[in-house]
């Protein structure tokens, strides 16, 4: 009997913890964002999210290890997914120090990410709120970049991962 009640106060504690997260979602509204070392916030929006060298990526890193379309994050909030893609890239892309390989990475809270060998870690991080609006301060449109030149990935359509990569 005294190994049961141990056992349930174990679980209330882990629901007690679990109940305190599901309230800081629901009061941030849930959005993920990418923290960057100096402090910004870039949201994490439907359905693609795109990190590279290139200006219209909704994350431009300027690293020489970066490629030009380096990473995606699939995102679809409905379900609470964000998923890491890396598209192929020669100095790769890493999650808690883990090389993403073929397959995609199930990213979580506080995960932190590096794209090739910049020393400039993101985490990730639930979306701050002000005035019941979501906050961000990364100097890009964080609805969605409007971009069509033809590329390989646009930032309009859905990107799904080639069969190689699942």
């Amino acid at each position: 009997m005294f190994h049961c009640s141990s056992f349930f106060v174990e679980d209330v504690w882990v629901v007690d913890r679990y109940l305190r997260l599901l309230l800081i979602v629901m009061m941030t509204g849930g959005n993920w964002a990418l923290l960057s070392p100096e402090g910004n916030f870039h949201k994490l929006c439907e359905p693609n999210f795109f990190v590279g060298r290139e200006d219209h990526m909704d994350l431009t890193l300027k690293s020489r290890s970066v490629d030009k379309q380096h990473a995606v994050i699939t995102v679809n909030t409905e379900n609470r997914e964000y998923k890491l893609h890396d598209l192929g890239t020669l100095n790769g892309t890493f999650v808690n120090e883990v090389r993403v390989k073929q397959h995609p990475v199930d990213l979580k809270l506080r995960d932190n990410i590096r794209f090739g060998y910049d020393s400039n870690t993101f985490r990730v991080e639930l979306c701050p709120r002000r005035n019941g609006q979501a906050f961000y301060n990364s100097e890009k449109n964080p609805e969605r970049q409007h971009y069509h030149n033809g590329s390989e990935h646009s930032l309009d359509t859905a990107w799904e991962a080639n069969k190689s990569q699942v």
